[in-house]
């Protein structure tokens, strides 16, 4: 992997290379290409001036292509998976620092909505089973409270009761330990 220091410091070598070059450039442009050896003082204020600008504007420009510009895509990417997007993929092929960052986070967000979506289908399942005895407990119920049923009916439907009861009871006592579950922390082996 790339590293992000040698870029900054190669940049500022450019530029402090450039910057010892404008004033060249500048008399060979205005000066008609000789230097006289009695510079007024504001002209020699305005050419240090020119010059520092240029070099500032043009490593913060660098600068900001190299890391402030990504950095700022990231920030963006992490507020919205704090408003639940989870399906934010951040392009960037740059092998230093902020590129393994980005390459980490996108391997979270793909994770964190693989996670969404099995708890999603765990929803819909556990619902599903939810509603199978209930329905089966209420409806047996109801027959009952009709006093039309025969003892031995009666008997049946209130073992059924029983038996729903129960399954509930499992279930609830199994959600309640995936729930302990998710909230330890468990390491991956990679």
């Amino acid at each position: 992997m790339k590293r992000m220091t040698p870029k900054i410091i190669f940049t500022g070598i450019f530029v402090i290379f450039l910057t010892s070059a404008i004033p060249n450039i500048l008399w060979t442009i205005f000066g008609e290409g000789e230097r006289p050896d009695d510079i007024k003082p504001g002209v020699l204020l305005l050419g240090g001036f020119i010059t520092v600008s240029i070099s500032l504007s043009l490593f913060s420009f660098i600068l900001n292509r190299i890391v402030i510009r990504r950095v700022k895509e990231l920030d963006t990417a992490t507020k919205k998976v704090m408003e639940g997007n989870y399906s934010i993929n951040i392009k960037d092929r740059h092998p230093d620092e902020i590129g393994n960052l980005i390459n980490n986070f996108n391997k979270m967000t793909e994770a964190l909505n693989q996670n969404e979506y099995i708890n999603k289908e765990f929803a819909r399942n556990f619902s599903h089973e939810m509603k199978t005895p209930l329905s089966a407990i209420k409806g047996y119920a109801d027959l009952i409270r009709t006093n039309n049923l025969t003892e031995e009916e009666k008997e049946k439907y209130i073992n059924i009761i029983i038996e729903e009861s129960t399954r509930l009871s499992t279930l609830s006592k199994n959600m309640l330990m995936i729930s302990q579950l998710d909230n330890q922390v468990i390491i991956q082996k990679e």
